[in-house]
């Protein structure tokens, strides 16, 4: 996914808890061969929506390798933040910039520093990507601490 979804691997992919409120709201999506069908009277008389809201959570079966969640708000066009505790950790792309990784890593140590940093690289012996868990300490923090002279 991360050639789809993360510029061909110069992206990263966030992980959350799922026991904040909002993201116990996240449906799994079904990978089928069949569009799912819907009855738009029950939809606009009785207010069900569930049947609609199964379309956004439907795909082809080529996509079930993703085993992809998804979650929406009523609200278009609105910024939803979550809570700095909800985050634990964050994956780089194989190709994903120093620059990139170092921006989030600073960010991050104002925010949630338990969040836990991900370096992708591609394996050697398979068609994925590995990922080693990284540490970051910032040029200020590592002059403090004697580290650098």
């Amino acid at each position: 996914m991360w050639s789809h979804y993360a510029d061909h691997h110069r992206g990263f992919c966030l992980e959350f808890r799922t026991d904040v409120p909002d993201f116990g709201k996240l449906r799994q999506v079904t990978y089928s061969d069949q569009m799912p069908e819907i009855d738009p009277v029950r939809m606009l008389i009785d207010d069900e929506y569930e049947e609609f809201l199964s379309l956004f959570c439907t795909k082809a079966q080529d996509w079930q390798y993703e085993r992809e969640w998804r979650g929406w708000h009523k609200e278009a066009g609105t910024a939803y933040t979550y809570p700095a505790e909800a985050l634990t950790g964050v994956y780089f792309g194989a190709r994903a910039s120093f620059t990139s990784f170092e921006i989030v890593a600073l960010i991050l140590a104002g925010q949630n520093e338990e969040v836990g940093l991900w370096e992708g690289s591609r394996s050697e012996d398979s068609f994925s990507i590995v990922f080693e868990q990284k540490t970051y300490t910032s040029y200020l923090n590592a002059k403090r601490r004697g580290l650098i002279p």
